[in-house]
Formats: C-alpha cells, sequence, structure tokens
C-alpha cells in the first residue's frame, strides 16, 4: 500500500518535472536519491510485520512518513529548480545585456569619431591659416621687392639724367638707354616673380603632404 501510494506521488512528481524547465542531472539524482531513500529505512521484516500489522495505526504511520518525505523531496526539487532559473538567465534577459553592451560600444565609438573629427577640424584651421599667412608673406614680399626696385630705378634714372646733363646725350641715345632699363627692370621682376611663385609651390606642397599624412593617421584610428 505505501509502495502503490509512492508510486502516485513519484508520477505527481514526474509531471510537474515535464511542465516545468528541466533541472541539472544532479538534482534529479538527489530527489531520487531521496526518494529511494525512505523504504530501505527500515528492515524488510518490520516492513512485513507492518503490512501484516491488524493495527491500522501502523500503516497511517508508513504513509505518513511517505507523505512527509514526499512534501519534503518536493520542496528540495522546486528549491533546485530555482537555483538553476537563477543561474540560467532568461533569453530576455541575455539579449537585454548584449543590447546593453552594444549600446555601451555605439556610444564608445561615437565619442571617438566626434574627437577624431574636432582634431581633423582643428588641423584643416591649423593649415589654412598657415596657408593664408604663407600666401600674404608672399605678396608682402613681392611688393617689397618691387618697391625697393622701383626707388633703386629711380635713383638709377636721376643718376643717367644727371649724366645726360653732364654729356647732353642725342634723344635716341636717351630712349635707348631707357628701353634697356625697362628691359632690366623687366628681367629683374619676371625673376622675383618665378621665384616667388616656386617658393608659393612649395608651401602648397607641403601643405598638401601635411593634410594627407594627418588624413592617413586618422584612417589608421
Amino acid at each position: 500500500m505505501a509502495e502503490r501510494q509512492m508510486l502516485d506521488q513519484q508520477h505527481q512528481i514526474d509531471q510537474q518535472m515535464q511542465s516545468s524547465p528541466p533541472p541539472r542531472d544532479d538534482m534529479i539524482a538527489c530527489v531520487i536519491a531521496l526518494e529511494a531513500a525512505l523504504l530501505p529505512c527500515l528492515p524488510a521484516r518490520e516492513l512485513q510485520a507492518i503490512d501484516r500489522s491488524p493495527h491500522p495505526s501502523h500503516q497511517i504511520d508508513v504513509e505518513r512518513h511517505a507523505r512527509d518525505f514526499m512534501d519534503a523531496a518536493k520542496k528540495l526539487q522546486l528549491y533546485f529548480i530555482g537555483l538553476q532559473r537563477e543561474d540560467q538567465p532568461t533569453k530576455v534577459e541575455t539579449l537585454g545585456k548584449e543590447i546593453a553592451m552594444m549600446e555601451e560600444e555605439l556610444k564608445i565609438k561615437t565619442e571617438i569619431i566626434k574627437k577624431q573629427e574636432r582634431l581633423i577640424q582643428g588641423w584643416r584651421k591649423e593649415l589654412k591659416d598657415q596657408l593664408d599667412k604663407h600666401n600674404a608673406d608672399a605678396s608682402v614680399d613681392v611688393e617689397r621687392h618691387a618697391r625697393d626696385f622701383m626707388d633703386a630705378a629711380k635713383k638709377l634714372q636721376l643718376y643717367f639724367i644727371g649724366l645726360q646733363r653732364e654729356d647732353q646725350p642725342t634723344k635716341v641715345e636717351t630712349l635707348g638707354k631707357e628701353i634697356a632699363m625697362m628691359e632690366e627692370e623687366l628681367k629683374i621682376k619676371t625673376e622675383i616673380i618665378k621665384k616667388q611663385e616656386r617658393l608659393i609651390q612649395g608651401w602648397r606642397k607641403e601643405l598638401k603632404d601635411q593634410l594627407d599624412k594627418h588624413n592617413a593617421e586618422l584612417e589608421r584610428v
């Protein structure tokens, strides 16, 4: 009779285990060991004597002990299942953690990109300022050289005028000298302009190389 009730309770436990998430093997083994440990607690002769006993209280005690044991086994089983659920997060929790990690990673990468963009803007502004400064310096140098040249030409012209007054050259000679002076002046100005153009090209190439270098460093980052 006790064995039959134990089998019925075992069947109920199996149904509960099938309806709930499967516990670990060690949990099942622990519960089965507890269930199997009930009957061997008494010697076989005493069990047979209780079954043949005319006193129903003996059988009631066995059934009560079996019922108490099965209740304890159920509680233990539910406890282990609860531990298993705590150790193994649900799919929603796992997805939530993954989404939070991806959002954090995206936030960090966005900050890095913004930082690099600000750095690039600073480099571009710096290079633009350098280029404007070089262009301004080159323009000032050309104007200064031209002004110095014109001052020297005026002095030379006055010198020739003084010589002309002394020697009183002919109009043709005077025009020839003026043409020669203008040709020489044109030649000098042309050389100065070419020199300044080469200098400006060198500056532009240097600034372009710096900008390409900064862009390459940014791509590596």
